[in-house]
């Protein structure tokens, strides 16, 4: 089974002063032309090049065969989500458009496609849209329309949620995870991953000394650079997270602790508050 396909980039500022000005006076602006977003390898998609919407990915990625009219200002580390370390171009674009959304003042890490994993280079995605481009909005996640909505970081959404998350870094989304009474700290709130949640092993032994699994698969993960990483899936049945009960919840063994998109998924709505750095979680919203 495929999972992971989330980064996280360390830049080194080749032309420091030129990058801060850019960063502060030009961020990158988005516009969603058609805001249906498509599931692939149960992410989310959107664009008609297929970018994931990644909010473990600090920094944005576009793979080498997007084509742009672009100046190189730096290079960047580009770590995957099993620690695989590539040395890429860091660029700025004034634009980027297609049919269903259009970039401004782009500012990105282009990776070369025959570098990354072979299964995802099957999927031809064109890039993940990361925390450098998601934190200058709010977004509004519809699970039952399948839509994805921007907003000014000001526009506030209903406050009723059943679950708050909340993070304190504008490209680094960590927040404590809470399970059967146990609070797992340095939890990355990550959409570009595609599990329910993911822990440490230690972590899933200290909670089935109380909550048994129901079953145990065996499975291979991928990361941006990496294939066929053996690892295991925990599935529970009847299991409280954040003192929520959930009927079914899987959760993958892995060197990171995470909140996926599986999890996102388990509910209708999902308010992304760049502003306030928090995440509303609503089930049967209006």
């Amino acid at each position: 089974m495929v999972l992971a396909v989330s980064i996280s980039s360390i830049v080194i500022l080749l032309i420091g002063g030129a990058i801060i000005y850019l960063l502060w006076f030009f961020p990158t602006r988005v516009e969603l032309i058609n805001n249906k977003f498509e599931i692939v390898e149960k992410r989310i998609s959107v664009s008609d090049n297929r970018f994931l919407w990644d909010t473990g990915a600090s920094g944005t990625v576009l793979f080498s065969n997007i084509k742009l009219d672009k100046r190189q200002i730096g290079i960047s580390f580009v770590l995957d989500t099993h620690h695989k370390l590539k040395i890429c171009n860091l660029f700025f674009a004034k634009e980027y458009f297609d049919n269903s959304i259009r970039l401004k003042n782009l500012i990105y890490m282009e990776v070369k496609e025959n570098i990354t994993s072979i299964e995802g280079q099957k999927q031809k995605f064109g890039g993940i849209l990361g925390m450098n481009i998601i934190g200058n909005y709010n977004w509004l996640l519809d699970f039952n329309n399948n839509t994805l909505s921007n907003f000014d970081i000001s526009y506030q959404y209903n406050d009723l949620a059943v679950l708050k998350l909340k993070y304190k870094s504008k490209l680094y989304s960590y927040t404590d995870m809470e399970i059967e009474g146990m609070r797992f700290k340095k939890t990355l709130i990550d959409s570009g991953s595609d599990a329910d949640l993911q822990l440490l092993q230690s972590d899933i032994e200290q909670i089935n000394k109380i909550k048994q699994p129901d079953s145990i698969i065996k499975q291979f993960s991928r990361g941006l650079f990496s294939d066929n990483i053996s690892s295991k899936k925990y599935i529970y049945s009847h299991i409280k997270v954040y003192g929520i009960s959930f009927d079914t919840l899987s959760i993958n063994e892995s060197s990171e602790r995470k909140i996926s998109i599986g999890f996102f998924r388990k509910f209708d709505k999902v308010f992304w508050d760049s502003g306030k750095k928090e995440v509303r979680f609503y089930k049967n919203s209006k």
